[in-house]
């Protein structure tokens, strides 16, 4: 299992949270393991127990429907990794960027998807400050 994770972040250096969801016979998105570092990046306290709770809960709708189509593609074959960035509003605080990597697993012996999770938001600030100070400079 180390051999595949480490594939599995090939090109993801620092995986800050992550998560794995199962699909149930109601087709909903379940929560069934997940480390400390998504609490804290979703703004939620510690002690919170996010078990069985869906994404969907934890997600604006639109994520959410691009969360579950990209973790369908995964499941389904028909793609191996599936990659992409959202913007989400922390629970009590502001809009923070996460760039996802999903990818398909066994999880006592039943597929699952593993969610990665890094925090990109200073990131992108960064680039799009650099390239306000490239245009700035183009400018004359």
């Amino acid at each position: 299992m180390k051999l595949e994770l480490r594939n599995l972040c090939y090109g993801f250096s620092i995986v800050n949270a992550l998560f794995i969801t199962k699909y149930f016979e109601t087709r909903q998105q379940k929560i069934v393991f997940y480390n400390q570092r998504l609490l804290q990046i979703l703004g939620y306290p510690l002690e919170t127990d996010l078990l069985n709770k869906t994404v969907s809960s934890l997600l604006n709708r639109n994520n959410w429907k691009l969360i579950r189509e990209k973790s369908e593609h995964v499941l389904n074959g028909s793609s191996q990794l599936e990659q992409l960035v959202l913007m989400i509003r922390q629970r009590y605080s502001s809009f923070i960027y996460l760039d996802v990597l999903l990818s398909p697993i066994l999880f006592q012996k039943q597929p699952a998807v593993l969610c990665m999770i890094r925090d990109v938001t200073e990131r992108l600030w960064l680039e799009q400050e650099l390239q306000r100070a490239q245009k700035l400079e183009s400018l004359g």
